[in-house]
């Protein structure tokens, strides 16, 4: 996997510059088929996947 930043000479800020990083940093871990495999005691099926809850936590930080 290979992520390149580059430098502009102008000033561009987005609020979700950094998704797309963070994004391309969990599939490359396969943090989402790790977490799924984890069982929690007395909840067999949650409703939320575990990885989807830890992504939206994610992308709230």
């Amino acid at each position: 996997m290979k992520i390149q930043f580059v430098r502009s000479k102008e000033l561009i800020l987005t609020t979700h510059a950094g998704l797309v990083t963070v994004g391309a940093l969990l599939a490359h871990t396969q943090l989402t088929k790790r977490l799924n495999h984890s069982v929690i005691k007395d909840i067999e099926n949650p409703f939320h996947s575990h990885s989807d809850v830890m992504k939206s936590y994610l992308g709230l930080l």
